[in-house]
C-alpha cells in the first residue's frame, strides 16, 4: 500500500458480513455496523428519535487515516461531509423500505441501492467510520507483532461511535506515524484485506438488473403452450425492460418494484439480491489490488 496517497480500494460492508463467519475481525466489524443500522433504522420509524438518527449520520466525518478511497491527490479527500449526511437521512427517511413494519433496508450496503450520490467512496467512508474502534485493534495487533510500526508511533485523536450511548465522541490512540516532506506527521491506521475490494459487491445498478427489472420480467413472462411435450414461454428480454420510460430511472424503480413485490408476496428483492451476490463473491485478489495501488 502506497501510505503518503490514497488507494483506490473500498472498504465493502457486504465483504466484511461475507467474511464474518470465518474471520474474527470481520465478525467484530460485522456486529458493530448492524447494531449501528438498527439504531438508525429504530431512529426512522420513531419520530421523537429523527434528531438522534440525523445525528448519527450526519457527525461522521471520512477516516483519511486508512488511506483508501478517491482522493485526487494525497489522502485528503472530500469525505462524507455533514451534506451528504443529511442527504442520506433525508433520503431513507422518504424511503417506504425503512417504514415498513420489518424493514427491507437494512443494512449499510443496502443504502446504495437506493440513495442517490452515495457509492464506493461514501459507503467505504461510512463503513470504515463506524467500525473505527475493530480497525484501531487490528492495527495495534500488528504494532506488536511488528515493532518497526510502534517505534515511531504516534497518539491520535479518533471520532469514534459509542455503541452504549448512541452518539458519536472522540478517543485518543497510539498508532503508526508516518512522515513525509512538507507536511506534518500523520497517523496510519490499518486495514485487513478481507475487508476490502476494487468496489462495492452490492451496486445500484446490479440490484435494478437482478431484481426489479427480472421481477417485472417474471411476470410478464407468459405461457404460450406446450411443444412435444415441455410448456413454453415468452418472456420479455431485459435490454427491452430497461429502455422503458416507468422502468429506466433505476433509484425510483428500485424503490417501486422492491415495495410491490414486498406487498404483493412477502418477497424481498433485496435478499434475494444479497444472496446472489454473496453466490459469485471473491475475495480481491493481490494483482487487483496492486492495480489500485497509486505510485509513489
Amino acid at each position: 500500500m502506497n501510505v503518503l496517497k490514497d488507494n483506490r480500494l473500498f472498504v465493502d460492508p457486504a465483504v466484511i458480513r461475507m467474511e464474518a463467519s470465518g474471520n474474527k475481525w470481520a465478525a467484530k466489524a460485522d456486529r458493530e455496523l448492524i447494531e449501528f443500522v438498527d439504531f438508525v433504522l429504530l431512529c426512522l420509524q420513531t419520530p421523537s428519535m429523527h434528531t438522534a438518527g440525523k445525528r448519527a449520520l450526519s457527525q461522521f466525518h471520512e477516516p483519511r487515516e486508512t488511506r483508501l478511497g478517491m482522493a485526487a491527490t494525497g489522502f485528503d479527500g472530500a469525505g462524507a461531509s455533514e451534506r451528504i449526511g443529511d442527504d442520506i437521512w433525508s433520503a431513507l427517511l422518504a424511503n417506504p423500505l425503512c417504514q415498513v413494519g420489518v424493514a427491507l433496508l437494512k443494512r449499510v450496503e443496502d443504502i446504495a441501492l437506493f440513495v442517490g450520490n452515495v457509492a464506493d467512496d461514501r459507503i467505504s467512508d461510512l463503513t470504515s467510520r463506524i467500525i473505527i474502534r475493530t480497525l484501531v485493534d487490528y492495527t495495534q495487533v500488528q504494532m506488536r507483532k511488528h515493532p518497526k510500526l510502534k517505534r515511531n508511533s504516534i497518539m491520535h485523536r479518533l471520532q469514534v461511535w459509542d455503541a452504549a450511548s448512541h452518539s458519536w465522541g472522540t478517543a485518543e490512540f497510539e498508532l503508526p506515524r508516518v512522515t513525509r516532506a512538507g507536511a506534518p506527521d500523520s497517523a496510519l491506521i490499518l486495514v485487513p484485506k478481507r475487508f476490502v475490494h476494487i468496489g462495492l459487491r452490492m451496486t445500484r445498478g446490479g440490484f435494478w438488473s437482478h431484481g426489479p427489472i427480472a421481477a417485472v420480467q417474471r411476470d410478464e413472462t407468459k405461457s404460450v403452450g406446450v411443444v412435444k411435450g415441455r410448456e413454453r414461454f415468452q418472456r420479455p428480454d431485459k435490454t427491452e425492460l430497461k429502455q422503458r420510460p416507468e422502468l429506466g430511472d433505476i433509484l425510483p424503480t428500485n424503490i417501486e418494484q422492491t415495495l410491490r413485490i414486498w406487498e404483493r408476496d412477502q418477497e424481498s428483492l433485496i435478499e434475494a439480491y444479497r444472496q446472489f451476490v454473496e453466490s459469485k463473491y471473491e475475495p480481491v485478489t493481490v494483482t487487483q489490488m496492486a492495480s489500485r495501488i497509486p505510485r509513489r
